[in-house]
């Protein structure tokens, strides 16, 4: 994946996006799973879509990662700022 320079509220927006998408893919699988007469291909439905629904969870992890990195890096940038200002101040 490329490194973009998406906000924290784009990267915020993309997760909700990413566990909606993950809910209606468990919805799917738990029909799947309660069907009274399956179709034959029904094995092999259940096993792309947990394939598909881990892939989603992998997404979801990887983007609250970023999340997390840039709130932090914010976070420093003011504790540097606030140090640095500090540091040019004379008595």
């Amino acid at each position: 994946m490329a490194f973009t320079y998406s906000s924290i509220d784009d990267l915020k927006h993309e997760v909700k996006a990413l566990l909606e998408v993950k809910d209606v893919s468990e919805q799917e699988l738990r029909g799947y799973l309660m069907a009274d007469h399956p179709a034959g291909d029904i094995n092999e439905k259940i096993s792309k879509l947990r394939g598909v629904i881990a892939d989603i969870e992998y997404l979801i992890v990887d983007v609250q990662a970023q999340i997390a990195s840039r709130e932090l890096h914010q976070h420093l940038m003011r504790e540097y700022a606030m140090v640095h200002s500090m540091n040019l101040m004379s008595i």
